[in-house]
């Protein structure tokens, strides 16, 4: 190792402070120092190998690169920290303390020191050759610094350049093979495939996904399309290919080969025949519809065929109609009169036993009768009668019309009866009728016999009361007893008497009591007397009745 001058550092005064040797393994040659305004000291010279500054655990080595490097040199105050600047000029890369540089550009590291000064490196790198990287892609083959490959993969060439430094090539390469395939296919006539629009084999080159030619074999069937005429018929509401209207379509379906069928339809839509039916039967009858004999109202189909072979829809609506049902009455005797004619009710038409076809029967002697009726539906039924015997009806069994005073009451009692119906709603065997009008009892006897009789009551003008001026108490029937008469129905009743003192002599609530001219067992003498007369009739009036009788002996 070789050792070189001894950069030292002094103090003002001149007292020696620091000295550094720099060594080198080589050679290496200081050209020029000098001072700035902070004492700092900086050394410029070359190197051949390598050369380490400030020798020790704070050393720093550069390694030349050529054969005369240039270095500049700094020392500071602190002795310790140095600053270096490289120019160098190498091939592909250069190291510098642990640091690799493939490109030239201007670099600067700093060390730390462990005494706390830096040393500070600044590179200026010129490269000079190249490292290079490629990514190919081609087909089958490829040719590449005079190589022809085959096989994908990464390869590398190194050139010598004019700089003397050599330049490497890499070639990251990728290969795609030609696709040989072969392909079945089949078409319609008039489709086209691949071009190919006929039956046969056909070898053709494409650019697959890949990008490079590919070779396929096409196996091509072409299918005919077919072609048809059909003629035919339906019935109406039917239909044929979605078709229910006569007429020519030309319809495209798919054959057997996948490929279109023209088909030419002449459709004849032949009609159906629909009949409907109105059919009525009586109760008990029948009538063949829907296939089978019915006896229900309701709506049946049948089907027949038509020449054309097409259905026949009847359908009928049937309907019952119930039998007529006359009524001659319950068996047992028959009433004179105007119940000696019997009649079934009201229909089209009739027909006796004895072949006569009135309404009424006119009946005189007991006997079996019957009758056939037959109604606006020419339905027809029978009723019968046994008469067993001919009885005279009740009439004439109530009062003659009569005049009645306002206010009062008719009571009438009708016996002897087995039924009875007034005009009022009541079915007693007497009424009190005590309002004007005519007025309806029907009666019926023991014999079913059934009788109306009529009365009229007619408003006759009375007086409310009746009452004498005076009486004659003598014991000879004739005027013995005063007491008033009124000419309505009385409901309540207050009737007194007077002397000409004030005394109550006679006093009574009882209606049609008076007096006989006596007063506690004793006759009075003759005289005039007070009386007053109080009522209320069965309408709620009331009347009041005051004057004086003269009472004679």
């Amino acid at each position: 190792m070789m050792f070189y001058p001894i950069y030292a550092s002094l103090l003002y005064s001149g007292d020696f402070v620091w000295a550094i040797v720099q060594q080198s393994t080589y050679y290496a040659y200081g050209h020029f120092v000098t001072l700035d305004t902070l004492k700092n000291i900086y050394c410029t010279g070359i190197f051949g190998t390598d050369i380490t500054f400030n020798p020790g655990p704070n050393s720093v080595t550069l390694n030349a690169a050529g054969y005369q490097d240039f270095f500049t040199y700094k020392m500071s105050q602190c002795n310790t920290r140095t600053y270096s600047n490289l120019i160098d000029t190498v091939c592909n890369s250069y190291v510098l303390n642990g640091h690799t540089y493939t490109t030239s550009g201007v670099y600067t590291q700093v060390i730390n020191s462990s005494a706390g000064c830096d040393s500070i490196i600044t590179l200026n790198l010129t490269i000079n050759g190249s490292n290079t990287t490629s990514s190919i892609t081609a087909c089958d083959t490829y040719t590449w610094q005079g190589n022809t490959y085959t096989v994908s993969g990464f390869y590398s060439d190194t050139l010598i350049g004019s700089t003397n430094c050599d330049s490497i090539l890499n070639l990251n390469l990728t290969i795609h093979n030609k696709v040989f395939s072969t392909v079945n296919a089949a078409i319609c006539q008039g489709d086209v495939y691949a071009g190919h629009s006929t039956t046969g084999t056909y070898v053709d080159t494409y650019v697959a996904a890949n990008g490079c030619d590919s070779i396929r074999t096409l196996n091509l069937t072409v299918s005919p399309v077919l072609y048809s005429n059909i003629t035919t018929t339906i019935c109406d509401g039917q239909s044929y290919s979605g078709h229910t209207i006569s007429g020519i379509y030309s319809d495209t379906l798919i054959s057997v080969f996948g490929c279109d069928s023209i088909r030419t339809l002449n459709l004849t839509v032949n009609p159906r025949a629909f009949t409907p039916i109105k059919a009525s039967i009586c109760q008990g009858q029948t009538y063949f519809a829907g296939g089978a004999n019915q006896t229900t109202s309701g709506i049946y189909k049948d089907s027949l065929l038509t020449s054309l072979g097409c259905d026949s829809i009847i359908t009928t609506t049937l309907t019952v109609n119930p039998k007529p049902k006359p009524d001659l009455g319950p068996d047992g005797n028959l009433c004179r009169d105007a119940q000696s004619s019997i009649t079934p009710g009201i229909f089209k038409s009739y027909l006796w036993q004895d072949n006569s076809t009135q309404r009424n029967y006119t009946v005189s002697t007991p006997g079996k009768y019957w009758v056939t009726v037959t109604d606006a539906n020419n339905c027809s039924a029978t009723d019968t009668l046994n008469v067993i015997s001919i009885d005279t009806i009740p009439k004439d069994f109530l009062p003659a019309n009569q005049e009645l005073c306002y206010g009062n009451a008719l009571k009438i009692a009708v016996p002897g009866y087995a039924d009875y119906l007034w005009s009022t709603g009541s079915r007693l065997d007497n009424i009190s009728l005590n309002s004007f009008g005519t007025f309806y009892l029907t009666v019926k006897d023991y014999n079913n016999c059934t009788g109306t009789d009529t009365i009229t009551l007619q408003r006759k003008n009375c007086l409310n009361i009746g009452i004498p001026n005076a009486f004659t108490p003598n014991g000879d029937t004739k005027n013995d007893i005063f007491k008033p008469t009124i000419f309505q129905e009385v409901k309540n009743f207050y009737f007194v008497v007077f002397n000409r003192y004030g005394q109550k002599v006679f006093e009574t609530r009882e209606y049609g009591k008076g007096w006989d001219g006596t007063f506690k067992g004793k006759p009075q003498p003759s005289d005039s007397y007070i009386y007053r007369v109080q009522f209320t009739n069965i309408f709620g009036w009331e009347s009041v009745d005051n004057g004086s009788v003269l009472l004679i002996r």
